[in-house]
């Protein structure tokens, strides 16, 4: 199955797609951002999500859809090899920051990506971005990296949590709303 086959076939209901387009984004970004890597034989990705726990069914969608992104641009960024390595935060900070330190330190990655809460990548972030590695979230948005603990290596493919409950605060004044 190629990516227009994969995107044509995915139910926008459930929101795969939009997570497939943020993971191909992920890619781009990758793509665009190989200069350090490029001494290297290979584009080692840690990619943190959630697996167990109830909440693991978004992680392993998101697992899916970067396996899929990967063999997709035929397991190559910027000519060499990815090696994707994945890690499961198992919904929580302390784990999330055990784990990326391991893909930091252990593995060299040279990109982490993943995240969906917000709580396990504040946890993190701090562990990859000291290290001058890329930082990607797939969705965990929290407002202080955007602003001032805001990174040149980090980049966010979704949004950030303060901007939905903002515009509807706004928009209820606007209209005289008060409870």
């Amino acid at each position: 199955m190629n990516f227009r086959q994969f995107q044509s076939s995915y139910d926008h209901k459930t929101g795969r797609k939009k997570m497939f387009r943020k993971l191909m984004l992920l890619a781009t970004a990758g793509m665009l951002a190989i200069g350090p890597a490029v001494a290297a034989d290979k584009v080692k990705i840690g990619f943190v999500t959630t697996i167990t726990t109830p909440a693991g069914v978004i992680g392993k969608d998101m697992v899916d859809a970067v396996n899929l992104a990967v063999k997709d641009i035929g397991g190559k960024m910027g000519g060499l090899e990815v090696d994707l390595i994945i890690e499961d935060d198992g919904f929580k900070p302390a784990i999330g920051k055990q784990k990326t330190d391991k893909l930091v330190k252990q593995n060299d990655v040279d990109f982490v990506a993943g995240f969906i809460w917000s709580h396990v990548l504040l946890a993190s972030q701090k562990s990859a971005l000291d290290a001058g590695k890329f930082l990607i979230s797939s969705n965990a948005g929290p407002s202080q990296i955007a602003g001032k603990l805001c990174h040149k290596n980090f980049f966010s493919t979704s949004w950030q949590n303060d901007q939905t409950p903002m515009a509807m605060g706004q928009l209820l004044n606007q209209k005289g709303v008060k409870s």
